[in-house]
């Protein structure tokens, strides 16, 4: 695992533990679709960290989130179509799973 790596199809960035502010980035080639950063809550499930906010198919993006404890995080790809992307959390205290 990794916090960072490359996704062509539909589906989840690698898990990493985070204890602080951290981006998420994207970039490539999308053909459409769109990341949504997701936590882990306590119960075990996970749950997207805001539902307004997610990078689409428009080039390169970057979502900054301010968090405090420890939470497991991931993004997930959905509705790509040919997508080949460059992915990475970025921060300060980020821990690969």
């Amino acid at each position: 695992m990794a916090t960072f790596g490359t996704i062509t199809a539909d589906g989840d960035t690698s898990t990493v533990f985070c204890e602080g502010p951290f981006s998420f980035i994207a970039s490539g080639t999308w053909g459409s679709g769109t990341f949504v950063v997701y936590i882990k809550s306590r119960d075990g499930t996970w749950k997207a960290l805001t539902t307004d906010t997610a990078l689409t198919s428009d080039a390169t993006g970057q979502i900054t989130y301010e968090v405090h404890g420890g939470h497991e995080l991931k993004a997930t790809l959905s509705g790509s179509s040919g997508a080949s992307l460059n992915w990475e959390f970025y921060g300060k205290w980020l821990i690969e799973r």
